[in-house]
């Protein structure tokens, strides 16, 4: 295991004068504020702002422990990725650099970005490339159609072509098909789905609902905040910051790069469908008209889950960087701004609260959510070996 110092945070402050502001505190700041103005694109588009960001600046230290040059190169490699790719941050960005920061350092940050913009340039990433076509296969039992309440057809489709950051390929590590409609393992996940991921009356408990509404929205959003609080708790230094941040967010995006490339390669039907219409000839299983999931159902095929792929690669990230659980209980916030707060005291605790959320939440079957989990860590233990 290839675990980070845990150091005094250094960095010198920005423009602003306030001497608490770490150079990795701040760019962590202004890749979030960037993110955030580029409006909700899918979790991978936005995860590319933070790899790239990140990336450059890794390569720019090239090694290289804190001190001045360090401080230079990686507030200078992120300013100039996020200003490619944020422009209208340009002001924010600006004011975030210091004043007569070393010169070599800040050559060699934008030496880096420039090379990082340049190799993911048609990297299919962006929000157009995102979506893609596909032609839908024939409505039949356990196959993706279409989900209420919009009814709208495939999203994020061209994910699956998207070129990965380590992986070989988008398709390297596909896991098996789903359980089969009718089986005992799908007829075991439909029981548990349908008794409580329902709106209402659902045997559901508050616990529960509160977890599910937790993990509802961006999985990106909540392990921003997530990391965040795992690097202040190791108090990282901006070396071994801009190292981790590179690693987790390449390493995310090539797993939901895979989560896509399987979603549309076996098209699996999503609990409300399975509900909602009598398609399966099961007598076991009938059509429950007025079923309704808990959250709204995300608008492209069941399996495997994208959240817990995502979850479950993150943890493995953090795990390899900062060992077998975070030096301190980290609360995070929801990412909704709702009031709601989490408390974790191992990297596997967010893994199994999203298998259990995505299920609670009524959008995921068990099995879905499990295999997810494994994939994110194939790729982690895989993309790892490649750094």
């Amino acid at each position: 295991m290839a675990v980070v110092g845990a150091v005094a945070l250094t960095g010198c402050a920005g423009r602003s004068g306030d001497r608490d502001e770490t150079v990795l505190s701040t760019w962590y700041e202004q890749t979030d504020d960037a993110v955030a103005a580029l409006g909700p694109p899918p979790d991978p588009v936005a995860a590319r702002t933070w790899a790239l960001a990140w990336w450059a600046a890794d390569r720019a230290i090239a090694g290289k422990e804190d001190g001045p040059f360090v401080d230079a190169a990686v507030a200078r490699a992120v300013h100039d990725v996020l200003l490619a790719l944020v422009p209208e941050r340009q002001e924010a960005l600006d004011d975030a650099l210091e004043d007569g920061a070393d010169e070599a350092g800040a050559g060699a940050g934008r030496e880096a970005a420039a090379e990082v913009l340049a190799l993911r340039s048609n990297d299919g990433l962006d929000s157009r490339s995102a979506e893609g076509l596909v032609t839908v296969p024939a409505s039949a039992p356990g196959v993706w159609r279409p989900t209420p309440p919009e009814l709208r057809g495939p999203r994020q489709v061209g994910l699956r072509d998207a070129t990965p950051f380590l992986l070989r390929s988008a398709d390297q590590l596909r896991p098996g098909p789903p359980p089969r409609p009718g089986s005992p393992l799908y007829r075991r996940d439909l029981a548990e789905v349908r008794e409580l991921g329902r709106d209402e009356d659902s045997s559901r408990t508050p616990e529960q609902t509160a977890v599910a509404l937790f993990w509802g929205g961006s999985e990106l959003a909540v392990q921003v905040r997530l990391v965040r609080e795992a690097m202040q708790a190791a108090q990282l230094s901006t070396a071994d910051g801009a190292r981790l941040l590179s690693a987790f967010h390449r390493i995310t995006a090539d797993a939901e790069i895979a989560v896509f490339d399987a979603k549309y390669t076996y098209f699996s039907w999503r609990p409300v469908t399975a509900l909602q219409v009598d398609g399966d000839g099961d007598p076991s299983t009938p059509r429950i008209r007025d079923w309704d999931p808990l959250i709204a159902t995300p608008g492209h095929p069941e399996y495997p889950s994208a959240h817990t792929v995502y979850a479950a690669a993150a943890a493995a990230v953090l795990a390899h960087f900062l060992g077998p659980a975070p030096a301190r209980p980290l609360v995070v916030d929801d990412a909704t701004s709702e009031g709601t707060r989490r408390t974790y005291t191992t990297w596997q605790q967010a893994v199994e609260e999203n298998e259990d959320a995505r299920v609670w939440a009524g959008i995921h079957f068990r099995t879905s959510d499990e295999i997810g989990s494994e994939l994110g860590r194939r790729v982690a233990e895989y993309d790892l070996e490649q750094l």
